[in-house]
């Protein structure tokens, strides 16, 4: 990347994320989002059964024999019980029914183990409507945070670049069919602090830089220098995220998972728009434009 040129590249670069969300627009119509209990409604099944008579994929075997359309997870103190959440649907009590009786059958509990609740409808918009307002929230904040620490051009090609990491990850997540619940919001979330960080660093650096060279250079070279100047940093900082992420993705249990992939997604998608969108950006929007860094003016 020494000597690519990141403004001058920039229609090659948005053509990616360009593609990505259209895909992600023609599949979210044709397989459409796979909303979990939280926001759908449905049943919470939570059996005890004790820590040492069971194993959690034992009990998605069971559950897989009626609906796929389920979340299976250890709960309680030492992993005694288990927790099952079923998507709702026209037949969900039936299935319901079913799933219990044969972890009564196969682990010998009684019903008094087993306690099941309904998560109506009602409930899931509310949860809907306030996650949405968390999110709203969060892009906000962060344009209000950069536009006081830099200016305000800034912040919009930040807050552009976050509004990209969360498309990016909602395609992929239609993708791989991954379930849209409470833990989902959390990890958007997750994604926004570290992008908005990376980006951060970049901005930094091209402040500093608009100080350190000289006043006639063109602001395509300054953001150019700048954003090659952070790109190791900034793969390395990727890199070891995505270790970690990785590794818990493959021995984390289901639920684990679930708050995993979309967090890996974003965290790639995260780099991508905070080393190669948010310069050009900034770029295309201060074209012809006085800009005010702190105490530099460019």
């Amino acid at each position: 990347m020494r000597n690519f040129d990141f403004c001058q590249n920039w229609k090659k670069i948005f053509i990616i994320p360009v593609a990505l969300i259209v895909l992600g627009v023609v599949l979210f119509f044709a397989m459409g989002l796979n909303v979990g209990v939280d926001f759908s409604g449905g049943s919470m099944i939570y059996a005890e059964i004790g820590s040492d008579k069971f194993d959690v994929d034992d009990i998605r075997d069971i559950v897989n024999d009626y609906t796929n359309n389920a979340i299976v997870s250890y709960s309680g103190d030492n992993n005694v019980g288990v927790d099952i959440r079923l998507g709702d649907s026209a037949d969900v009590n039936e299935i319901q029914d079913k799933i219990i009786a044969d972890i009564i059958e196969k682990y010998g509990i009684t019903e008094e183990n087993v306690e099941v609740e309904y998560v109506g409808p009602t409930i899931g918009r509310s949860l809907i409507v306030n996650a949405s307002i968390a999110l709203a929230i969060a892009f906000v904040l962060m344009l209000v945070y950069i536009w006081f620490r830099f200016e305000l051009f800034s912040g919009l090609s930040a807050l552009i670049a976050l509004v990209h990491d969360v498309l990016i990850t909602f395609v992929f997540v239609i993708l791989f069919n991954v379930q849209l619940n409470t833990p989902f919001i959390a990890a958007i979330l997750t994604i926004i602090g570290y992008s908005i960080n990376n980006t951060i660093i970049i901005f930094d650096r091209i402040r500093s830089n608009a100080t350190l060279m000289d006043a006639k250079t063109e602001r395509t070279e300054l953001v150019n220098v700048s954003v090659r100047e952070t790109f190791s940093r900034s793969v390395n900082t990727t890199i070891t995220t995505l270790i970690a992420l990785v590794v818990l993705y493959i021995i984390g249990v289901e639920s684990i998972r679930t708050f995993v992939l979309p967090i890996i997604v974003g965290v790639c998608a995260g780099f991508f728009s905070s080393v190669f969108m948010t310069g050009p950006l900034w770029c295309l929007i201060t074209k012809n434009k006085e800009v005010k860094l702190k105490k530099v003016k460019i």
